[in-house]
């Protein structure tokens, strides 16, 4: 399964997937450790506006 997700997008790394009925629940975790924040420009290591 974690090579599909990363498939997907490389940034994600796979947690669990279980099946409800006729759905597929599949969790994932973000592993990119810092982002610009797209509201000020500025590298973060986590959200700090909304």
């Amino acid at each position: 399964m974690d090579e599909f997700i990363k498939l997907l997008d490389s940034g994600l790394d796979y947690i669990e997937h279980e099946f409800l009925d006729d759905i597929i629940i599949i969790r994932v975790v973000s592993n990119i450790k810092e982002l610009l924040c797209p509201y000020c420009g500025y590298l973060s290591t986590k959200k700090h506006s909304s």
